[in-house]
């Protein structure tokens, strides 16, 4: 009995000894560790975070995990983020296993068995915490700017840049192996400082997860190329009101000055270009000449989207009209989610029986939808003037007057066309100058033939300016493969037609029209409309894009420092930034 004892104490002793035994428990993550405050040691108010096991990751490539803590003896080699559990602390060492979901249940290890020891590692050569640099006093996340702060990284921008707009990102805090890029002017997150603080690691999001974080973190970067932005970002609102703040920055950029033993210099509120690009040029697939100026502007006009309601005189309108109205107001939050990419007008044109009553151009929505509740009691007179076919259509253009260069998408609600088959030239005319997209939106139709004329004259309409647009686009288009010579249409849905963009067309455009004898399902006049506006958006980024690169790449032979950062630091002239 008494060797059965000894036996027994032995096996326990021995299995005690081996890295990951039944005795082992994860680690909980601590307090001091789990909102990574920038000062040091401070702990964060408890909280159902620290109940879970702590997990770590390696920052650095080439990284590794050593026998004994201290010492010079390695046990593994370890890559960047790769993911562990802690199990045991000693000192500035943590004893870590692989991190493995499937062998975690309830916070504690499932089967010990499976457990893969890693070894000893040392604090400093891991991301101890699944939070970004917070501050103390506000529990806000410290925001970082990837831009230019001062002129080492244009005197050595190959060292920093592989092209003109993405940063170098690195896998140690060396600097020495190079494993990404990061575009400029990116907000990013600061998760640690290696220890010389002429590197920062940093990532996309300011909280870390363990199954994503090859996605999260973006890798080690020069500290001398990121620009401290506070906690909090702007954002911009529904409201028509400029911030005050925004309009003096432009004409007064410097917030204050400030003066040293050497230097005098002043903290702005905006970023400043540090290249001069306005010599470049690039050309288009015509073969005619884009400055960079040019591009700049084609960028603006690109962002601007004019939404125009053109409301025909059709027998089905007035009962029809309220719940077009409610679709119109649901649409509010697709154009309020678009941010500062691009920026939107609204405008309608709707006949009653006192005749057209129109909105003109307002970048407020309440506005627009404010007009058009107004409008609902004279379009349901009875009184009734007959008016022109198109007549919505052509009041909707006048709207559009000399306002700065845009894409105008005209909504058509309407019944009946003209009595001829082919659209109003003068329509077709404005519609190339204008620079005009059409939606189409039949409410009912019947077998007269003035039913059939508004589909058909709709679809001459589109065809006349797509085929237009191909031409003129021409002008805009830097790269041979974007260029597409057809107009086809497709079917979108039962009765819904649209122009094939991209595949087989140049631009954007549709109509829907019911069966003979029926109104339309209000329910699709939503979707339609955010298909076609995705349309033109996304054609839009795409020619932006490509007038970036073009920049980037090709249209870069004339590139200079700029004349004021030549003054600023006395740099000698005609110093070109090092490609």
């Amino acid at each position: 009995m008494r060797k059965l004892f000894v036996l027994l104490i032995s096996i326990v002793v021995l299995s005690a000894c081996a890295p990951v035994h039944r005795f082992t428990q994860l680690r909980k993550l601590p307090r001091e560790y789990s909102e990574n405050y920038s000062i040091e040691g401070i702990k964060a108010p408890r909280s159902a975070a620290h109940r879970k096991p702590w997990i770590v990751y390696s920052d650095r490539v080439e990284n590794a995990a050593y026998v004994n803590p201290g010492g010079r003896v390695k046990s593994a080699e370890v890559g960047l983020l790769d993911t562990f559990l802690v199990i045991k602390t000693k000192g500035d060492y943590l004893r870590l296993i692989k991190y493995n979901p499937t062998n975690i249940k309830h916070n504690r290890l499932t089967q010990r068995k499976k457990a893969e020891y890693v070894g000893w590692m040392h604090r400093s050569r891991l991301i101890l915490s699944p939070s970004s640099i917070t501050d103390v006093q506000s529990g806000l996340h410290d925001k970082l700017l990837t831009a230019i702060t001062d002129t080492t990284a244009i005197m050595q921008s190959a060292t920093y840049f592989t092209t003109a707009d993405s940063l170098k990102v690195f896998g140690d805090p060396e600097l020495q192996n190079q494993t990404g890029v990061v575009g400029i002017h990116a907000i990013i997150y600061a998760l640690k400082h290696s220890v010389d603080k002429r590197s920062v690691l940093v990532s996309k999001t300011p909280s870390l997860s363990a199954d994503k974080i090859g996605e999260q973190v973006i890798g080690w970067v020069p500290a001398v190329m990121l620009q401290e932005i506070g906690h909090q970002v702007f954002t911009g609102t529904a409201f028509s009101r400029v911030p005050t703040l925004q309009k003096t920055l432009k004409y007064a950029p410097m917030i204050y000055p400030y003066h040293t033993d050497s230097t005098c210099s002043f903290v702005s509120g905006t970023l400043e270009p540090v290249i001069d690009k306005k010599d470049n040029h690039v050309f288009n697939i015509n073969g005619k000449r884009i400055s960079y100026t040019r591009g700049n502007q084609i960028k603006q006009e690109l962002k601007r989207i004019n939404i125009l309601f053109a409301m025909e005189q059709s027998s089905r309108l007035p009962e029809q009209y309220p719940m077009l109205l409610n679709a119109i107001q649901n649409l509010g939050p697709f154009f309020a989610g678009s941010g500062e990419s691009f920026s939107y007008q609204f405008g309608a044109a709707v006949a009653t029986p006192r005749g057209m009553e129109t909105i003109p151009l307002t970048a407020d929505y309440e506005i627009l939808i404010d007009r058009l509740v107004k409008m609902a009691s004279y379009v349901a007179d009875t009184e009734n003037t007959p008016l022109p076919a198109w007549k919505a259509m052509r009041s909707a253009l006048e709207l559009i007057g000399n306002t700065p260069e845009a894409v105008n998408l005209i909504i058509s609600v309407g019944e009946t066309g003209e009595q001829q088959e082919n659209a109003p030239s003068s329509i077709v005319k404005t519609l190339n100058e204008k620079n005009c997209r059409l939606l189409g939106w039949q409410l009912y139709a019947s077998n007269d033939d003035k039913y059939n004329n508004y589909v058909l004259q709709l679809s001459n309409m589109i065809e006349h300016y797509a085929e237009y647009r191909t031409k003129n686009k021409r002008n805009m288009i830097l790269y041979a493969d974007q260029f597409c010579r057809s107009n086809l249409l497709r079917e979108a849905g039962p009765n819904f037609l649209m122009l094939d963009y991209p595949y087989a067309s140049m631009t954007q455009g549709g109509f829907l029209f019911p069966e003979k004898g029926e109104t339309l399902p209000m329910e699709l006049f939503a979707g339609a409309v955010d298909s076609i506006v995705t349309q033109i958006k996304a054609d839009h980024q795409l020619l932006s894009e490509s007038i970036d690169r073009a920049f980037a790449t090709v249209g870069n032979g004339k590139d200079r420092l700029d004349s004021l950062l030549i003054a600023t630091y006395h740099l000698p002239q005609g110093v070109k930034p090092n490609k």
